[in-house]
């Protein structure tokens, strides 16, 4: 679990019940990365769309394309715990 889920939480025993309910939350963290995995892939694969050429800012859109990524995979290290096997 990433320090950033408690970091600021003054309160310690809230800390904890945000580590056991993310530490029970692993089906449900699990299945959501796999919709997260597949919404990145359908972006990259719309973004490679010879459609995609005919916009006028073709760059920029790329970049919006790249950057939602980016966002999506952040989200991706917030839910994955590196301790757990199999996820």
């Amino acid at each position: 679990m990433k320090l950033s889920w408690t970091s600021g939480v003054k309160d310690a025993e809230h800390a904890k019940d945000i580590e056991r309910v993310f530490q029970a939350s692993r089906v449900v963290r699990t299945r959501l990365v796999v919709m997260l995995e597949d919404m990145i892939n359908a972006s990259m694969i719309n973004s490679r769309s010879k459609d995609r050429y005919q916009i006028t800012n073709w760059a920029l859109d790329q970049a919006d394309s790249r950057g939602y990524e980016r966002a999506l995979q952040d989200v991706i290290k917030l839910l994955v715990d590196k301790t757990e096997k199999n996820q």
